[in-house]
């Protein structure tokens, strides 16, 4: 990261941010080319203080494609709360405002039917609360 001096790293701030966020992209590489898409989400934390997150798809499809071809690493971002600030005289001076989160890791297609049903309970969590 550049701005350094924005960089958040106190866990509390990051979930929050993460709490308010309705979607997650995953950058893919499947070997050749580039891939990203974005889909909803929930996270979990790990024992050893790491983040988990979940999400749901169809059984098929391109990003399965490139998991299932031995392509597991990601990079994972989501934005919240933006604000667009406009000067009306001088455009330069305008801007958007955001809070996000960026960060990389292994993907993994869940097959074991416990683990998928927790995972949806994760997912549906974050958006209801519940």
């Amino acid at each position: 990261m550049r701005r350094t001096d924005r960089e958040v790293t106190d866990i509390g701030i990051i979930k929050d941010v993460l709490d308010h966020c309705q979607a997650v992209t995953y950058g893919l590489y499947d070997g050749k080319e580039l891939y990203s898409v974005p889909m909803s989400f929930g996270y979990e934390m790990t024992e050893d203080g790491k983040m988990r997150f979940y999400s749901h798809c169809a059984h098929e499809g391109r990003r399965l494609s490139i998991l299932r071809n031995g392509h597991d690493r990601a990079a994972v971002s989501a934005f919240c709360d933006g604000k667009l600030y406009l000067d009306p005289v001088v455009v330069c001076r305008s801007g958007f405002s955001y809070r996000s989160f960026m960060g990389s890791g292994r993907l993994r297609i869940v097959e074991d039917a416990q683990e998928k049903a927790h995972g949806l309970k994760v997912v549906f969590k974050h958006y209801s609360g519940i």
